[in-house]
């Protein structure tokens, strides 16, 4: 079975190298495109190119690091402590102890009553964001405008 789990977690490395080599790629392309005029082209293309797989990348990253935590968890806690190790002098102060790092009572109470606020004000207004939609999509009217300018009729009225 762990061959199997094995085998999965290579596809999901697999894919994520090929499309972070599409990430890196454009990144270059995008780097050597030139200034603004002359690289707004390019830039376009590029940014056409890459917009399937710009985030979707990273979903492949997350997949890999939840097989290996629950294919091989002993060495997810080995690489993930390894990593905390090689970190440690630059992430805390020699003389920070826990009871020195957490924030005072007071601090913590004012930060859940302003995620509750939060939640309770957008909440909301990401359901009127999603229910107030334009009547006819950017990309479908850019296109009937397109063809309108060219003469023709894309509602085939004529």
């Amino acid at each position: 079975m762990s061959d199997v789990v094995a085998l999965i977690l290579m596809v999901g490395i697999t894919a994520y190298a090929l499309f972070g080599g599409a990430d890196f790629g454009a990144g270059f392309w995008d780097l050597t495109a030139g200034g603004a005029e002359r690289g707004r082209h390019p830039r376009a293309v590029i940014s056409h190119s890459i917009g399937p797989v710009w985030e979707a990348n990273h979903v492949w990253l997350i997949f890999c690091l939840v097989v290996l935590w629950t294919g091989f968890s002993e060495a997810f806690a080995l690489i993930v402590m390894g990593w905390g190790v090689a970190q440690w002098p630059y992430m805390f102060p020699e003389t920070l102890k826990v009871s020195q790092a957490t924030a005072p009572e007071a601090t913590l109470v004012t930060i859940l009553v302003v995620f509750i606020v939060a939640a309770i004000v957008i909440l909301p207004s990401l359901g009127l964001a999603v229910r107030a939609r334009p009547e006819e999509p950017v990309r479908a009217r850019a296109r009937r405008q397109r063809l309108e300018r060219c003469g023709a009729d894309p509602l085939g009225l004529s």
